[in-house]
């Protein structure tokens, strides 16, 4: 860069280094550094096109995701407040094996997060609970009595 050219000629004025073919001192143009600069680039960008793909895993987010599978998509619910199943696990509930649904999370009133709750975590009114499934599934869902 600039700054670091600017460093070497002040050194090379300090020091009186002369170039040693025409013994006139020694200037850094600004290519100056191309011939040897460019053949590194090339180098670089065919070393990055090849190793890319053996580096760097297959990634994709969740968008990607919902275009490739249409029909699997994210459904909240909440626990209404005269509920049956409040006070009751995941488990009592019939929320854990639920065909193709998967309760992801939990958010409580006061805000709490609950991330992939387990079986003998309790229900409680407020609650909202985020399902990840198919659409044929959600059905399910809303036949349940208190989850609206």
């Amino acid at each position: 860069g600039t700054s670091t050219n600017l460093v070497v000629v002040g050194l090379a004025i300090a020091y009186n280094v002369t170039d040693p073919k025409t013994s006139d001192p020694l200037k850094f143009p600004v290519f100056g550094i191309t011939p040897l600069g460019v053949p590194y680039l090339v180098m670089g960008l065919i070393y990055m096109l090849i190793a890319t793909p053996f580096i760097l895993k297959e990634r994709h987010g969740a968008v990607e995701d919902v275009i490739r599978n249409p029909r699997e998509y994210t459904v909240a619910v909440m626990v209404a407040e005269r509920a049956p199943i409040i006070g009751d696990t995941i488990l009592q509930a019939g929320l854990r094996g639920l065909e193709g649904l998967f309760l992801v999370e939990i958010i409580r009133v006061d805000g709490k997060c609950l991330n992939a709750p387990g079986p003998d975590t309790r229900i409680g009114a407020g609650d909202i609970m985020l399902f990840a499934g198919q659409v044929e599934t959600v059905s399910e869902l809303y036949q349940m009595q208190g989850l609206v």
